[in-house]
């Protein structure tokens, strides 16, 4: 079985996840379709890396579906995270 990740909020990833163990055979895009918050705004990685929604999920991988942080560019990105903190 792989374990599956749902992260529903990428700046406090621990609040509201969901973990769960799926089967082998999936392909990244029929858990995106069926897992994702909104299909498009998620990503997918699949063993730490990002992956083509054509992968299959092989029964020792760990996937983890996170919403994609929207911005205007990189620089505006890393303004907002230096006020913040």
């Amino acid at each position: 079985m792989a374990k599956l990740v749902i992260i529903k909020n990428s700046f406090r990833p621990y609040e509201g996840r969901e973990v769960h163990e799926i089967k082998a055979g999936y392909t990244a895009a029929d858990l995106l379709a069926r897992f994702a918050l909104t299909e498009m705004n998620s990503g997918i990685m699949v063993n730490g890396a990002h992956t083509e929604p054509s992968r299959q999920i092989a029964a020792d991988d760990f996937v983890v579906v996170y919403p994609k942080v929207m911005g205007g560019g990189g620089r505006k990105i890393l303004g907002t995270i230096a006020m913040i903190a």
